[in-house]
């Protein structure tokens, strides 16, 4: 979630970045689409961003009470060098922990937002985005003593923490942790095409609200033209009502949506950020628990909601 002090300043910074050369693409008619069974256990991912949402919203002593029964143990932890914060929920009797990473919340952090120019790391083999790294390798270094090696790990995070959590997954992955999910909402992209490559083997979901900008960034079109950042990943886009699509790790990107193009003014980019707010990944997902419906993934844009359609 962007805070409300710097939404000028980042609403500013994304019309640049949206506004790219190209057509604007207009939205089809709505097709018909016939229930289909769901692929997603949209249970799971309804549990992940409650636990976000929680690490973005509540106080320590709220998660504690609220997750107590869920887990055996919990630690919350804030990190002094880039102002942000985790949990750890440890349940013993499947010997899995589950981590969930803060997104955007102060200055600072988006201060490593936008330190978007690309970094080698040694350890992981592959240029990552500066800011990201920075953040999750100081992550990195705090959880490592609360893991535990036999436990299997599903990490998750929000934003710049969907960032963090999938960099943490790579760094885990190369030190032998079995990470068993890994789960992000909203994240934007965090190396290119070698580094996906290198690390597709990873049980990665992202998850993406309808027309949520912040997956698109950084622009493939204005940083690093030969050689772009790249989302991988098995891709879960939340759509209107029950509606959903996947993308696969294999399937091509469809076109950017009209809406975004369309409203690339300070209101309109207020509008959509509404969609990354975890909140909004809540109540879509809550929308889909009980009769979820897949849809053709490159006509999902027909499925959005009307306020974001031509």
């Amino acid at each position: 979630m962007i805070p409300r002090t710097s939404s000028t300043l980042v609403c500013a910074a994304l019309a640049i970045a949206l506004l790219v050369p190209g057509p604007l693409f207009s939205l089809p008619t709505k097709p018909s689409a016939a229930a289909a069974p769901a692929t997603v256990d949209f249970r799971e991912l309804l549990h992940f961003a409650l636990l976000n949402a929680s690490v973005r919203y509540e106080t320590n002593e709220a998660i504690k009470t609220q997750w107590s029964r869920t887990y055996d143990n919990l630690s919350v932890v804030w990190i002094p060098k880039t102002n942000n914060r985790y949990l750890v929920g440890t349940i013993d009797s499947r010997k899995v922990q589950e981590i969930a990473v803060r997104g955007t919340t102060n200055l600072r952090n988006l201060l490593y937002d936008l330190r978007f120019l690309k970094s080698y790391n040694p350890y992981l083999g592959i240029s990552v985005h500066h800011g990201f790294e920075l953040m999750a390798l100081a992550l990195y270094q705090s959880i490592k003593p609360l893991l535990h090696r036999s436990y299997s790990l599903c990490i998750s995070g929000q934003s710049l923490g969907a960032a963090e959590a999938l960099i943490l997954a790579m760094l885990l992955s190369r030190d032998g942790y079995r990470v068993e999910r890994v789960i992000t909402f909203g994240q934007p992209k965090v190396t290119d095409a070698e580094g996906a490559a290198r690390y597709a083997y990873l049980p990665l979901v992202r998850v993406v609200d309808q027309n949520d900008p912040v997956a698109l960034l950084p622009p493939a079109n204005m940083f690093y033209r030969d050689n772009p950042y790249v989302q991988f990943g098995e891709e879960v886009d939340l759509l209107e009502g029950p509606y959903y699509a996947i993308r696969d790790r294999d399937g091509s990107r469809a076109p950017l949506p009209g809406a975004l193009v369309d409203n690339l003014t300070l209101s309109g980019l207020k509008t959509l950020l509404r969609e990354h707010n975890i909140r909004s990944y809540v109540r879509s997902l809550r929308s889909k628990l009980t009769a979820p419906i897949r849809v053709p993934y490159g006509k999902r844009e027909a499925y959005v909601a009307p306020q974001y359609r031509d």
